[in-house]
């Protein structure tokens, strides 16, 4: 969508319009950004880590809670610090193996259990309600929470429209807020739905149509 943007916005500056392409595989490979940074220029690969885990920030991963999962992110050194004070194990802060990033990237195995076990003693809400505002830190939600509908419709997130076939539908709306416009859902139309508005707006008259028709212009069910 960018890229044809781009060549629109370029056409229209310069009168000469261009391809746009764009596949699957390339669009993963751009989202390596400094994974691929790193092994291009020095040979250095990332492994997968449990948890989701971050491949050189430690802690910044998912942890499973009493009741569920919660995402945290300390992705500078005074979070780390926040964080252990937080979840009552302030002496990490001064354990040699965690004193920063690197060390703490090299002493992964010993520091993640730590912290794993004291994540574990909790639920979801109880650490949400004690970390927000003191590091990054979020649920991890399910289907079912993260689509609550009621939440959805504060966010302007729910789209709604009726479908000849399936009744009401429900889905999500753009991520892209653009002031006051509100854009208007609709189904799709089905086979061939719009081809008779298409065609007369091209000239062809309804004869002509279904002359066309007829031949099997349009394909079968058409």
């Amino acid at each position: 969508m960018v890229g044809l943007l781009a060549a629109v916005l370029d056409a229209r500056a310069t009168g000469i319009g261009r391809d746009v392409e764009v596949d699957l595989y390339d669009t993963s490979l751009s989202m390596l950004t400094h994974h691929a940074t790193w092994y291009l220029s020095a040979g250095i690969g990332t492994e997968r880590q449990p948890m989701s885990g971050h491949a050189s920030v430690v802690p910044f991963q998912f942890f499973a809670t009493a009741d569920g999962f919660v995402a945290v992110a300390a992705a500078k050194e005074h979070f780390f610090r926040d964080l252990v004070v937080a979840i009552d194990l302030p002496q990490l802060a001064d354990d040699e193996r965690f004193v920063d990033m690197a060390a703490r990237a090299e002493h992964r195995a010993q520091l993640l259990p730590l912290l794993a076990g004291r994540f574990s003693e909790l639920t979801t809400a109880a650490w949400m309600a004690r970390l927000r505002g003191v590091v990054p830190v979020a649920p991890v939600q399910s289907m079912e929470t993260a689509l609550d509908l009621a939440d959805l419709q504060d966010r302007g997130m729910l789209v709604e429209y009726g479908h000849p076939q399936l009744g009401l539908v429900r889905s999500i709306g753009p991520a892209v807020a653009m002031g006051d416009y509100r854009p208007q859902h609709r189904p799709g139309p089905a086979l061939g739905a719009d081809g008779p508005v298409i065609l007369s707006e091209l000239g062809y008259g309804a004869p002509e149509q279904a002359d066309l028709r007829a031949r099997g212009a349009f394909g079968p069910g058409t």
